[in-house]
């Protein structure tokens, strides 16, 4: 049995090695360890290069910058393990925990396994489990039926669990390639694609908590405006997706989507689109995407009462309920008089 681990790596010369000497302080016999250097102009590149050089596992791809989707898939295309594990390169990995997660992944006969992660601040020293207990896994039949289990924490990246490389495969399940936050739309689909799975209840990532990172940055001025652009051709997607559903080509998934599903992904996407301009706070910004949105056939969109009762935290609810009369021209205005400033 074969483990493929994938690390797109961009601009993290500081980070890289700590995070290559974890994945090579594994308990695992048979593994690649795929680093893709997406387009990086400091060492990262080299700093891989010099790793593969001296190491068997590690394998290096060198590509123009294209993103984090786009350096995964690459890992995908390359990978020829059994199961697959993504991982940040600036994050750290439990030592001795991939070998021991294979196994029990194998003797499971499990399609996906999570598990959890800790997060710790750039600098300190991430609170990790020592070692793997397989007494401490829960079963599920499906990731739906595991997203329904309250014990089970609601949040899910591309990094906490190792998935079986045919499901991926047999779907042709990649990363929207654009967009920032791509792990939730690859998981909605691996949810639906996945069979037998479960859920591991043990610390065994490091997040690293940067200044720097996509997540505290992409609201800057340099970055927002790709961040929309990128969140825009998503919907568009989730529109083609709607419109090939609605003329009988359903995707090909193990669990069906439903048109409701769909439609509501669209709305979710567009109204979430909509929230992150008001945050920003340029009007004329947001003026423009509104105006895209309506040349793309995004806007205004319909709506639909079962967002409302849908079982959510009280934030989420709070948010749906604020947004909920967006496609309504004289409230959208209302709440760029309430929330923007000019420009």
């Amino acid at each position: 049995m074969k483990l493929s681990v994938i690390v797109p790596a961009c601009q993290v010369e500081a980070y890289l090695p700590a995070c290559l000497e974890a994945l090579l302080d594994q308990d695992m016999g048979d593994y690649e360890i795929i680093c893709v250097d997406d387009g990086s102009t400091d060492r990262t590149g080299e700093i891989a290069r010099d790793y593969a050089r001296r190491r068997p596992q590690v394998a290096v791809i060198c590509q123009p910058n294209g993103g984090l989707s786009a350096a995964r898939n690459a890992g995908l295309r390359a990978a020829s393990g059994e199961y697959v594990y993504f991982m940040d390169a600036d994050d750290v990995l439990a030592r001795g925990v991939l070998g021991p997660l294979c196994r029990l992944a194998a003797e499971e006969g499990l399609d996906q396994l999570l598990f959890d992660y800790a997060r710790f601040e750039d600098g300190a020293a991430p609170p990790l489990s020592a070692g793997v207990d397989p007494g401490r896994l829960r079963r599920y039949r499906d990731p739906l039926e595991m997203r329904r289990d309250p014990a089970v924490p609601a949040w899910r990246t591309a990094w906490n669990y190792l998935i079986r490389r045919a499901v991926l495969e047999e779907y042709g399940l990649r990363f929207p390639v654009g967009a920032l936050f791509e792990d939730a739309e690859f998981n909605f689909w691996l949810d639906r694609c996945a069979g037998r799975c479960g859920y591991l209840d043990q610390k065994l990532y490091g997040y690293r908590r940067r200044a720097d990172s996509i997540v505290a940055t992409f609201m800057d001025d340099s970055r927002f405006p790709g961040y929309i652009q990128g969140r825009l051709g998503l919907a568009e997607s989730h529109l083609g997706r709607l419109r090939a559903f609605r003329a009988g080509r359903a995707p090909r998934l193990r669990v069906p989507v439903t048109e409701a599903e769909l439609e509501t992904r669209l709305i979710d996407e567009v109204q979430g689109i909509l929230n992150r301009l008001l945050a920003k706070g340029d009007r004329a910004l947001l003026e423009r995407t509104l105006e895209e949105l309506r040349d793309r056939g995004l806007y205004p969109y319909p709506l639909r009462w079962r967002r409302l009762v849908r079982r959510e935290d009280l934030t989420k609810r709070a948010v749906d309920a604020a947004s909920f009369l967006y496609p309504a021209a004289w409230y959208l205005r209302l709440w760029v008089r309430l929330r923007t400033r000019r420009t």
